[in-house]
């Protein structure tokens, strides 16, 4: 095995400078390291203890499912300007109780609690546009599982004959 050459390079002043901070560092940060390896682990502030004789020691480092905690829905919002900081209030509230995390979750639950004057108006058109994406997909899936194998089948047969 060949040894890499160690002779160090002639630097110029500023970038020997420069070299030399950087080994400075890297001593620090090397006895940084040292230093919390050798110390106590700390305690954490807080800890989920699990009470079940069934979870395993590698389940405990899982994201624990979300806790559920009984929060009031928000009143059916209208539209009315006055009250959207409260219904937003409201639905943050409900959404963090309820561990709805994910964005079509909370846009469903938002649409549902829209109910009438401009805001219930408002949320039919954004479900009926839901529905017709939702829809247009899942046809366009049908569409090709019947009818696209089918007619890739005929357009490319007679190409390949030609051949």
């Amino acid at each position: 095995m060949v040894s890499p050459n160690t002779t160090p390079l002639p630097l110029s002043t500023p970038a020997q400078s420069s070299y030399e901070e950087l080994q400075q560092q890297i001593a620090m940060h090397q006895q940084q390291l040292a230093t919390l390896q050798t110390a106590p682990a700390a305690e954490p502030l807080h800890s989920v203890v699990s009470v079940s004789p069934k979870v395993s020691k590698s389940s405990l480092f899982d994201t624990p499912p979300p806790v559920i905690i009984k929060v009031a829905p928000p009143e059916p919002y209208d539209g009315t300007l006055s009250k959207a900081e409260t219904f937003l209030s409201q639905l943050l509230l409900y959404f963090h109780g309820r561990g709805i995390t994910d964005d079509l979750s909370r846009v469903v639950s938002a649409l549902s609690i829209m109910k009438g004057g401009t805001a219930g108006q408002w949320a039919k058109v954004q479900i009926l546009r839901m529905e017709i994406r939702t829809e247009m997909q899942f046809s366009g899936k049908i569409f090709w599982m019947h009818l696209g194998q089918p007619l890739e089948t005929q357009i490319l047969q007679p190409q390949l004959d030609t051949k």
